[in-house]
């Protein structure tokens, strides 16, 4: 089995260094391949490295480990929060932390959220291709290349479907946690509010507005513009 790539994301850089120290020195296995002094750092290093494992700190100056996981454009791996403070903890288990580890690091704690990580990164079977949709006391079960977009309501999504028409599918849970379900080849999140599937996209216009097949129009955020159309481009012959 090849090495699993992690990310560093802290902002002290002595809690930089002594935590890569403690992962060199007991968890072999493990390629840091990047450290991230900031927020906006561990977006850009995330986004470029795709790492199979983050040990993402909360509190970064401007921006929180919350902050950056709403950013980079695939949560694809997985997280390890690093904290002072026991109050996030909640919140982060919330966002799908595998684990989370007080300051100071014991290292038989890092010991044993690292072998977690490595159990679940190396025990993945095949992707999923259905998203189960809870209703009420039952469920829905719809095919990924059902999903048209999703679209963010607070703390709540929409899901709207090919043949649903108009109404989307409310669900209790944050356009984040959906996003993470689903695969980032298909699937990208073209501003805070909506995720949208390939497969429906039918262009971008000039006045940055994502077109889909289904006759709607989701507007693009500014900084998400030229990743999207990368994004899109990828496997299609250009004229």
């Amino acid at each position: 089995m090849q090495n699993i790539r992690a990310i560093i994301v802290e902002d002290e850089p002595a809690g930089r260094d002594n935590l890569a120290l403690k992962i060199r020195n007991n968890c072999p296995g493990i390629d840091i391949v990047a450290m991230s002094g900031s927020g906006e750092d561990a977006v850009r290093d995330i986004d470029r490295e795709r790492p199979q494992l983050v040990f993402l700190d909360i509190q970064l100056g401007s921006m929180s480990g919350f902050d950056v996981l709403e950013r980079v454009q695939h949560v694809s791996f997985e997280i390890i929060f690093t904290t002072a403070f026991e109050q996030f903890a909640i919140k982060a288990f919330k966002s799908n932390a595998l684990d989370y580890l007080i300051k100071p690091i014991d290292v038989s704690e890092l010991i044993a959220s690292v072998n977690k990580a490595r159990a679940k990164i190396e025990g993945e079977t095949a992707p999923a291709t259905r998203l189960a949709i809870p209703l009420g006391a039952g469920l829905k079960i719809v095919g990924f290349e059902e999903i048209v977009y999703c679209e963010s309501d607070d703390n709540n999504t929409f899901i709207f479907l090919e043949n649903s028409g108009k109404e989307g599918i409310k669900v209790a849970r944050t356009l984040t946690s959906i996003h993470q379900r689903l695969p980032p080849k298909d699937f990208f999140q073209i501003q805070r509010s909506f995720v949208v599937n390939r497969r429906f996209v039918s262009g971008i216009t000039s006045e940055g507005f994502a077109t889909m097949k289904t006759g709607k129009s989701l507007s693009i955020s500014r900084d998400k513009k030229d990743a999207f159309r990368h994004w899109l481009e990828d496997g299609m012959v250009h004229l």
